[in-house]
């Protein structure tokens, strides 16, 4: 027999204190990541019990609705493989739908708030391909308008005549409320996958910001730092079944529980000017230059796995642990890395290089994560323009064909084509797909010559394998 979630049930278990920590910390795109990595590092800081977040949905309120006859408590299940550890999650203080803006509002502007952060996909910060600030987007376009006459007016409240559409314009509605609190700086740290990250987020805020008003802008180039980060933890979907599981583990009922693999990193990089949990308790490391760090992820665990997706998918797998014991597929990711590692700066030897990809292979085998490649396959062109371009033309400068990297835009492409994407664009047409990612590559005859070959060689591997399936 299960209780209850909530805190007034676990202090009773646990004969002691469960009351949700003050909120410092406020987070937009509340989901199954926030809670398995920024939430539980924090749960896990040296002064856990002083930081708490208040955290938004994004685009469906539901899991807020999910959480708050909970109070924020959830339970985190490491998933290992061969066995579950299960942990209840203190430090989510209080859940809110992401169309409340006069909560978000309020807390932005709260004095002891210190810290925002955000995972909201790459694709939501709106950037060109070039990875400026999308001015023309129709709802950046929109959300400016509505930002710059709400900001026109002279009231101490910021009035709104409806929900800003982008995360950005979201943060910056929180920070002009903010400054006319009269309230200092804060720190916030996107933890999307974006290749130097926290420059390019801040390039986009002070354009937006210049575009609102003089005031504003003032505000978030003298007062607000925006980090760059770097995050790493395998994160699937929770299953009915999981429900079940979190349970017996606990014996609560939780609604929402998530599912992650046991490894966790965090990396951060940049000023916090009113303070951070102590993070470092956790394993968090903050470095003078994430560069490296953020290359690495994107270019060995990311971009294995967007490799992992759509070849995957067009052989048939429906999961990274399917996908990586293909004896094929696991040959064309050790050819990516490949690529990826003479493109790294060298700052990590050879040996720590080949450590992390040994650690890869452990952590996609892990069957237990039943981690699907549908749900790493959405959004490609984004996620290709950090994952696999800058090794294409990190090699290509020097005279090399990263042909492993090429392979993982071809599988895009093919997949693409074929119907094996829930998000497929509108346009079939290789050379438009391969621009939609980047330009360049579809305006170097070279590279064009060698993804379109490659994508000859996936479909030949796809019918071979359908012709020996079939007899």
């Amino acid at each position: 027999m299960t209780e209850p979630l909530r805190r007034s049930t676990l202090a009773a278990a646990v004969g002691g204190e469960a009351a949700a920590p003050p909120v410092r910390l406020v987070h937009l795109g509340l989901g199954a990541f926030h809670r398995s990595h920024q939430v539980h590092h924090t749960a896990l800081a040296s002064d856990a019990d002083d930081w708490g977040f208040a955290s938004f949905t994004g685009r469906r309120p539901n899991l807020a609705a999910a959480l708050r006859p909970q109070d924020g408590l959830y339970t985190l299940i490491a998933r290992h493989p061969d066995r579950d550890e299960a942990a209840i999650i203190r430090n989510l203080s209080s859940v809110h739908d992401g169309a409340d803006m006069a909560t978000f509002l309020d807390l932005l502007a709260a004095p002891t708030t210190a810290v925002v952060t955000l995972t909201v996909t790459e694709a939501s910060y709106r950037l060109r391909k070039d990875e400026s600030l999308d001015l023309d987007d129709s709802d950046v376009a929109s959300d400016i308008a509505a930002l710059r006459a709400a900001a026109g007016a002279s009231s101490s409240r910021l009035m709104l005549a409806r929900t800003p559409a982008t995360p950005l314009a979201r943060v910056l509605a929180g920070l002009e409320q903010r400054r006319r609190s009269g309230v200092g700086g804060l720190a916030i740290v996107p933890c999307d996958n974006l290749l130097a990250g926290g420059s390019k987020v801040q390039a986009a805020l002070s354009l937006m910001a210049q575009e609102i008003s003089g005031e504003l802008s003032d505000y978030v180039s003298e007062e607000v730092s925006v980090v760059s980060t770097s995050v790493d933890r395998i994160t699937p979907s929770a299953t009915p079944a999981d429900v079940v599981i979190a349970g017996e583990l606990t014996g609560f009922a939780d609604a929402s529980p998530v599912i992650a693999e046991p490894y966790s990193s965090w990396v951060l990089s940049g000023a916090f000017p009113a303070g951070r949990p102590g993070w470092e308790a956790s394993g968090v490391e903050i470095v003078d230059d994430i560069g490296p760090f953020e290359s690495r992820k994107l270019w060995f665990l990311n971009g294995a796995h967007s490799l992992l997706a759509y070849a995957g998918l067009i052989r048939g797998h429906t999961t990274v642990a399917d996908a990586i014991a293909d004896p094929v597929l696991r040959g064309w990711v050790e050819e990516l890395w490949d690529d990826a590692a003479s493109a790294l700066p060298e700052v990590f030897s050879r040996e720590e290089n080949l450590h992390y990809r040994e650690q890869l292979i452990r952590r996609f085998e892990n069957r237990q994560m039943n981690d699907a490649l549908q749900r790493i396959a959405r959004d490609g062109a984004v996620k290709l323009r950090v994952r696999a371009v800058p090794v294409i033309e990190a090699l290509e400068g020097r005279g090399v064909r990263a042909r492993g990297a090429c392979r993982a835009v071809a599988a895009w492409v093919l997949a693409t084509q074929r119907g094996f994407l829930d998000d497929s664009p509108a346009t079939r047409e290789t050379r438009s797909l391969i621009a939609s990612v980047d330009d360049h590559l579809a305006d170097d005859g070279g590279v064009m010559l060698e993804i379109t070959s490659l994508m000859g060689t996936l479909d030949e591997h796809s019918r071979q394998d359908t012709q020996r399936s079939d007899r």
